[in-house]
């Protein structure tokens, strides 16, 4: 059943079996997971939290850096840290996970289903991760003084956590703590460098 005041957000189709939506609730929690090394707050999720529930990883690789997607004004934000990425699948459900190296705890998550989210398979993934989910109406209600271009598909839960779901990939990123502060430092500096350029 869909919160009370839970947007539609995502075209009607075919109901996600509660299999499926379970396992939805499950990938969201693992992003709520943060680097303790960049803000000291953590859900201690790591790989055997993820093989536990989707076997092991398809892929795993490690990186000096990573993008992710944002909702933003500016789209790609650089994850300036050393990162793995890894992908589980199980039961048409697809994550990609970044986690934190070396620590491996979740900085963010990407869901993917073989069949296109409903509003009860989002409503079931947001609910996994937190309570009092809402759509964003404006940018204020975000708590970032960062400009948002996709404000209507931008989710904040009570805890003020951020969710996106993208209209054009029909995927839900959740973003942990320590990638939204990534998020605010670019912002920061890219605004101090824009101050710095003369004016004619």
């Amino acid at each position: 059943m869909i919160p009370i005041g839970f947007p539609t957000l995502v075209d009607r189709a075919p109901r996600f079996s509660l299999r499926c939506a379970k396992w939805l609730g499950l990938a969201c929690l693992l992003a709520v997971s943060v680097s303790a090394s960049l803000l000291g707050e953590s859900l201690e999720k790591g790989p055997v939290y993820f093989y536990d529930r989707y076997g092991s990883q398809q892929t795993s690789k490690a990186v000096a850096s990573y993008r992710v997607f944002t909702p933003f004004e500016v789209n790609w934000i650089l994850i300036d840290e050393p990162c793995l990425i890894r992908k589980y699948s199980k039961d048409g459900v697809t994550l990609d996970v970044l986690l934190s190296d070396p620590k491996l705890e979740a900085l963010w998550v990407r869901i993917t289903l073989e069949k296109r989210f409903t509003d009860e398979s989002l409503a079931a993934a947001l609910s996994a991760y937190g309570s009092g989910w809402k759509r964003v109406r404006s940018v204020e209600e975000v708590g970032l003084e960062i400009p948002l271009l996709h404000v209507k598909h931008v989710f904040r839960s009570e805890r003020g956590r951020l969710a996106y779901f993208s209209p054009v990939t029909k995927q839900l990123m959740i973003y942990s703590p320590s990638v939204i502060e990534f998020f605010k430092d670019f912002h920061a500096k890219r605004a101090e460098e824009q101050a710095k350029v003369p004016v004619f």
